[in-house]
């Protein structure tokens, strides 16, 4: 086909891409109440469906600058409005959006919904998702250019897993073999993928085919994957657990603000403690909150922990600005500490800290003076006097360095765990990208042989990552570790 051609069907059919039709080639779906057509006050429609009474899966993308009170919640197929209130939005806090990211996912937590049959089950074991496998797609987007029309259709696709992200391939309009081979369109955005059996392995989140001059032209569709823990452990943050974490405040000795969310198990305890402080974030700096959404606290309150996650000044709800895990943010953690050692449901010889890049940072230094159950920390910077003169290290980071701390020996020092002189009988667990670009590996590497050198009780894990290194990648090292450290103090404690 001569390019100026191919250019101009191109050009149109991006131009129609919003009238594509659900699920091309699909078959009619048999009727079922759990999944529901998404329509926004600005005209935007997605579809969605129901894993529990008060959960609503969809595509991260769909709610992205929307507000609960601008949905409306319809049947599938019909124009018929659910019985339920969308209460609160939950996006992906990894989503960054653009619709081919692996985390373009979000909850709506509604009212509870008396029609839920329960059909969509998520399943997440491994042999459930191979490299490349047959899928089942649902929609509810439109049935063809009359955008007040809308289907409810199902359809079979191959499936390819690639880069943690479903890809799969559509056919035109005129295909013989209906109900196979179809493909997504941007109306079914947030609509389940399932296996043969019926399980939940996907949501369906992009598609570039499009309607021109009434054809439809094939192109490739993806999903996203559930199997991915982040994920999953999103669609684990039902109402419930949001509702349950409390948001509080503490002040410092500064009198400065700091915002944190807790949630603990039932019972009177004295129960383990985990204190999560978050690293750098882009765009909507959420803090502490991102533990939330995620689902992070309901799940350590189910292992017997009571959970925490505080915000760093500049962040979520904190007094700003953000000062590069200086005096201001350890006196956050440090005030933290100490209103959970007077609490009578806290365990004060347990209470662990995770930090992750310049939390990491913030939870050494603060380890380091303070006798703590154990520190865990991921993909930090040790020795920052070092970080700004490496010429490999990012310059995100050094842009950042200088923009929220002044640049001099004195606060190089300050904020380096490698050169400070004490050291406490705190347990450590250093985890580190063996790639990672912003904080290289040497920055673990030494500050793990400071401290060995000093007696103190450190182990060095390095993961074949970058800089963000995977939840499942982590997630049992860090079991392992936790489970040994209150091991080790029940022994003593005998």
């Amino acid at each position: 086909m001569p390019y100026p051609i191919a250019f101009l069907i191109f050009g149109i059919s991006i131009l129609f891409s919003n009238d594509a039709r659900a699920l091309v080639n699909g078959r009619p779906l048999e009727q079922n109440s759990d999944l529901v057509r998404l329509k926004f006050h600005n005209g935007f429609v997605c579809t969605g469906f129901f894993i529990d009474r008060e959960s609503i899966v969809t595509a991260g993308h769909c709610l992205k600058g929307q507000k609960p009170s601008s949905v409306e919640l319809l049947r599938a197929g019909e124009t018929r409005l659910v019985d339920v209130k969308a209460l609160e939005f939950l996006i992906h806090p990894l989503y960054v959006a653009k619709r081919k990211s692996k985390h373009d996912l979000g909850v709506i937590h509604t009212t509870p919904y008396a029609e839920f049959q329960g059909i969509y089950k998520i399943g997440v074991d491994a042999k459930l998702y191979k490299r490349n496998m047959p899928c089942v797609l649902h929609g509810a987007g439109k049935v063809n250019l009359n955008p007040k029309k809308y289907g409810f259709s199902q359809g079979e696709n191959n499936c390819r897993s690639i880069f943690d992200m479903w890809l799969y391939f559509g056919a035109s309009k005129n295909t013989d073999n209906l109900g196979k081979n179809v493909s997504t369109a941007p109306n079914d955005s947030g609509a389940p993928i399932l296996n043969r059996d019926g399980i939940v392995i996907g949501i369906q989140t992009k598609s570039s085919l499009s309607w021109t001059f009434n054809t439809v032209f094939p192109s490739w569709s993806v999903g996203v994957r559930l199997d991915e823990s982040s994920n999953f452990s999103l669609l684990n943050s039902t109402k419930s657990k949001t509702s349950s974490s409390i948001q509080e405040f503490i002040s410092t000795l500064d009198r400065e603000k700091v915002e944190y969310y807790w949630q603990k198990p039932e019972g009177e305890g004295a129960f383990p403690v985990m204190i999560y402080v978050h690293g750098h974030q882009e765009g909507e700096r959420k803090g502490g909150k991102s533990y939330v959404d995620c689902g992070v606290l309901g799940n350590d309150t189910k292992k017997g922990f009571v959970s925490i996650a505080i915000s760093l000044p500049g962040y979520g709800h904190s007094s700003g600005p953000a000062d590069f895990s200086g005096p201001r943010s350890k006196n956050a953690l440090i005030s933290m500490i100490k209103l959970l050692k007077k609490k009578p449901y806290v365990n004060s010889k347990k209470i662990f800290v995770q930090g992750i890049s310049r939390g990491a940072i913030v939870a050494a230094l603060v380890a380091m003076r303070e006798d703590l159950g154990g520190a865990i920390l991921i993909s930090g910077a040790y020795n920052l006097s070092k970080l700004y003169e490496d010429i490999s290290t990012a310059k995100s980071i050094k842009s950042a360095m200088r923009e929220e701390m002044r640049i001099d020996e004195e606060n190089l020092v300050l904020r380096s765990a490698s050169l400070q002189k004490k050291v406490s009988r705190t347990p450590f667990l250093v985890i580190h990208g063996e790639t990672d670009s912003k904080t290289p590996f040497d920055q673990a590497e030494e500050f793990y042989r400071r401290m060995k050198s000093q007696g103190a009780e450190i182990e060095l894990r390095k993961i074949k990552s970058g800089h963000k290194i995977p939840l499942k990648e982590r997630s049992e090292t860090i079991a392992i570790f936790i489970r040994k450290v209150l091991a080790g103090s029940e022994q003593q404690r005998k």
